[in-house]
């Protein structure tokens, strides 16, 4: 098959250095590299990098990618400050083939500092940092990943279909199907293939980190967006935006705690109900294993606590102890019971659910009995634990009791209504998306 050309267009002046103390722009191309002021070699790294998901020869034109987004962390990589030195008018593009997540690397600059320079600082190693967070035998030639895309196969996918849904995308004004499906680590092709895919996250989830796809505990469930031809894509085809991994732990005496560690969906598909709907799957396929206790999660952030809230409530709200008629009377053994055996959510997040729907169906009324009834005990419940450390403090001879016992009850009131403010936001959310009464 003939190889389309790709046209030879002028990459667009990338602004830079956003974000750094005195920065003028950078107009004059002209201008001696002498004189040139030290500033103009620093480059903001969260303005200059793009990450492109490569579906055609035409997405490797930075002016027209179907697909391109910002990273909304770059601290992993770069430091706290992201800023990268040594180069002027930096632009990096990391692309990655949207159903392989084959990757290329292209970095482009008009000028890097050398020792002829006032002031001369080394430049930064760009590819010493990247590296680690790239996947192996990434591409530095554009030929050579150019030969990578037209072997693509398009329609690959991993694992066993297990449900699938057509979502609305409103940023692309399209509608797509959404396939969410089992991996096994067992197959060699999808273990490498993950771990380039989740190469991805330390752009979007602080603290991340890539995990040995050898480990048989680990589950996979990834999906699959597919696109036809005559809609934004002009390849049609099943490609990857997202992924959640699940860790089995052994409980005893013959049971598995199971947590959730990694979970992601690409930029352009969040918003829509892919990442509820990964979660609701997650969700059936651990509760569809033997002998499980109980799922929990690994450092969730706002967003994915948000969402799972969201969902967790949907979910028990169907129950009949998590019925308003039911669940004014307070919290019970009974609840927890029936939420973990058809969910196997973990007590914790049941006993926040329940005082989330509380709230919701009293619409958050501070004046409403209820309202009175579950503030108390949610400050008795967020308590235990201060109090258990104050009754320590008290058995010991020290000046500095007194000192400890009011850090700890400051302490205690800034939790208290910290958290009470969480479930209340969680409550309205809910009431805006649910006529709760």
């Amino acid at each position: 098959m003939a190889e389309p050309q790709i046209p030879n267009v002028p990459r667009p002046k990338t602004p830079i250095l956003t974000g750094v103390p005195d920065i003028v722009d950078d107009d004059d191309e002209d201008e001696d590299p002498a004189v040139v002021p030290r500033r103009l070699y620093f480059a903001d790294s969260m303005q200059v990098i793009n990450i492109n998901m490569v579906f055609s020869p035409s997405d490797l034109i930075p002016e027209y990618p179907q697909r391109s987004f910002r990273p909304d962390m770059v601290h992993q990589v770069f430091g706290d400050d992201g800023i990268i030195y040594g180069y002027r008018n930096l632009n990096i593009d990391i692309y990655f083939l949207a159903n392989s997540a084959k990757c290329f690397v292209d970095l482009q600059y008009t000028e890097v500092t050398n020792s002829d320079m006032p002031n001369h600082s080394e430049p930064d190693n760009i590819l010493n940092k990247l590296t680690p967070w790239l996947p192996e035998n990434y591409y530095l030639v554009k030929s050579d990943f150019v030969a990578q895309l037209y072997k693509e196969n398009h329609n690959r996918m991993f694992g066993t279909a297990i449900d699938s849904v057509e979502l609305y995308n409103v940023k692309e004004t399209a509608s797509y199907r959404y396939t969410f499906t089992v991996c096994t680590n067992e197959d060699r092709k999808f273990r490498e293939f993950h771990s380039r895919f989740q190469c991805l996250i330390v752009w979007y989830i602080d603290g991340a980190s890539q995990i040995d796809v050898d480990d048989p505990n680990w589950m996979f469930i990834y999906v699959y967006e597919t696109r036809k031809q005559g809609t934004e894509c002009a390849t049609s085809g099943m490609y990857p935006v997202g992924f959640a991994t699940v860790y089995k732990f052994f409980h005893y005496p013959d049971k598995i705690r199971t947590r959730i560690s990694q979970f992601f969906i690409i930029p352009p598909c969040q918003g829509i109900g892919v990442g509820t709907r990964l979660l609701k799957n997650t969700y059936r396929v651990i509760r569809h294993l033997p002998n499980v206790v109980d799922i929990t999660v690994e450092e969730p952030c706002q967003s994915f606590t948000h969402m799972r809230d969201f969902l967790d409530c949907k979910l028990l709200m169907q129950l009949e102890s998590f019925k308003q008629t039911a669940i004014h009377n307070g919290y019970t053994n009974a609840m927890f019971v029936e939420a973990n055996n058809h969910y196997k959510i973990n007590k914790r997040q049941i006993r926040r659910v329940y005082e989330i729907l509380r709230l919701a169906y009293i619409k958050c009324n501070t004046c409403d009995p209820n309202y009175q009834h579950l503030s108390s005990e949610i400050r008795e419940r967020l308590s235990i634990p201060y109090m258990r450390q104050l009754r320590s403090l008290g058995r010991m001879s020290c000046d500095k009791n007194l000192e400890h016992s009011v850090k700890s009850m400051v302490t205690l009131e800034s939790t208290i209504a910290k958290y009470i403010k969480e479930v209340t936001n969680a409550a309205l959310s809910l009431n805006a998306k649910f006529a709760l009464s």
